[in-house]
């Protein structure tokens, strides 16, 4: 049995509760602990509402009510509990308002769900609510038009097989705000939290999956921790929004957003991308990864300031448009740019590298523009050169910006075969051959009247 935080030192010895001692496992004494004007007998699973406070020879009567053993209890307004042997039954009997209180470890194999009711919260006091099932059901579901808090626990599902909108540790769906504080959700099998409808806020909670950490479709989810097994630690679709949430995968992505929205959030993996970007709105955001890109973009998202960091592939990967991206690397080039087509811009590039070219850059069809890129390697080889300039299509822009490399034999602009591109107002900083000569600046330096440049 897990121990609550408000471990007193009593004894009970008949019915009378002894202050002078602590219990301890030579004695005949029940060891256990106090929640208001209960104690919980831990040594016979039983509970006892005070009588006698008189420290010292305080008399606890053993509780009837429908538990009788203290598994589940709701307290009246002068602190006496009646117990209940379910949350079916707590939660019926249950007034808005109420908190029901959990004063034990609950295993439940039959396949059924506990439906939350609205404004009755639930205290977990520590313990842990597992449903041990191969059937359907989801160990909790909050319903739609249900506000509700839950406190200090664990709710597990176990014994199914994946799926990942449902057989999960909770659910949630409709309007409404679900709180979570200080709760663990967690499946060994499956996800541990699917959330649907625009209209539903979940706060706070970790979430921890054999295969998803959450599934996010559609629903609003702020301050959460996330672990993913063999799938995201965090999966964004239909619109739904992750605010200022940490997730992590062992094997998939840290974050995946699909077709949501995600802002403030860090995503981490050791097996794929730290984070994922499809579609929707992802800024203000950092993706790490030790097994492939810190972030990718791909699709067309709309994104702005993401940090990219990856010890075994590039910083970032990008693809779209954006602003104040930066990626990092320790084993590949800081940004990646590989397209086939389609019209591409960026504003503010930063671009760094301990062990390649700062940028890679990669057009055959298209369009792209690249408006101040900060690019720079730290490796000291010949080879590492500012940025790299590939494909077919010369529609590449550079638009202003400083470029830097540590080998004075690497060259600011790169390109291993002839090449024409863009290129105005950049700095190179090291390189005594700062573009190489195979590459064409099809730039004009024509202005007009005013001193503008046509660029591209």
């Amino acid at each position: 049995m897990s121990a609550t935080p408000n471990i007193n030192p009593l004894k009970i010895k008949g019915n009378k509760l002894d202050a002078t001692s602590a219990p301890s496992a030579t004695d005949d004494s029940s060891a256990g602990y106090q929640v208001g004007s209960v104690w919980v007998d831990i040594t016979n699973d039983k509970a006892y509402t005070c009588v006698d406070a008189t420290v010292g020879n305080a008399v606890w009567n053993e509780s009837g009510g429908g538990g009788g053993g203290g598994i589940i209890g709701i307290s009246n307004s002068s602190g006496v509990y009646t117990y209940y042997n379910t949350f079916a039954l707590a939660l019926a009997s249950a007034s808005s308002g109420e908190t029901i209180q959990v004063f034990t470890d609950i295993i439940e194999t039959t396949d059924i769900t506990v439906t939350c009711v609205n404004n009755v919260n639930i205290n977990f006091n520590g313990f842990t609510y597992t449903l041990n099932t191969s059937g359907n059901s989801n160990a909790f579901t909050i319903p739609t038009n249900v506000n509700v808090s839950m406190f200090n626990g664990r709710i597990l599902r176990t014994g199914g097989t994946a799926a990942t909108t449902s057989r999960v540790a909770i659910t949630a769906t409709g309007e409404g705000t679900f709180n979570a504080n200080a709760m663990v959700f967690e499946s060994d099998f499956g996800t541990a939290g699917y959330f649907s409808s625009l209209t539903r806020k979940v706060v706070g909670g970790i979430f921890d999956g054999f295969t998803y950490g959450c599934v996010l479709s559609g629903a609003n989810l702020d301050n959460a921790f996330l672990r993913g097994g063999s799938s995201a630690g965090l999966y964004i679709l239909n619109n739904g929004t992750a605010t200022s949430c940490n997730a992590y995968s062992l094997s998939s992505q840290g974050i995946y957003n699909n077709n949501g929205n995600c802002f403030s959030s860090q995503g981490r993996s050791d097996g794929n991308v730290g984070i994922l970007i499809g579609n929707g709105q992802t800024f203000d955001c950092k993706g790490y990864s030790t097994a492939n890109y810190g972030i990718e973009l791909t699709g067309s998202p709309n994104v702005g300031s993401l940090f990219g960091y990856s010890s075994a592939n590039s910083g970032v990967r990008l693809s779209g448009k954006g602003i104040n991206i930066t990626g990092y690397s320790t084993a590949s080039y800081g940004v990646y740019f590989i397209q086939g087509s389609g019209s591409h811009n960026f504003s503010t590039i930063n671009a760094d590298s301990s062990s390649s070219s700062g940028m890679y850059v990669f057009l055959n069809a298209g369009e792209a523009e690249f408006n101040n890129v900060n690019v720079s390697t730290s490796s000291n080889l010949s080879t590492s050169h500012g940025i790299e300039i590939v494909g077919s299509s010369s529609n590449i822009i550079f638009n202003g910006g400083t470029i830097r490399v540590r080998n004075a034999l690497a060259n600011g602009l790169y390109s291993s075969s002839s090449r024409s591109c863009y290129f105005v107002g950049l700095k190179f900083k090291n390189s005594t051959t700062a573009v190489k000569a195979n590459i064409t600046n099809l730039q004009s330096n024509t202005p007009d009247a005013f001193g503008n440049i046509l660029i591209g």
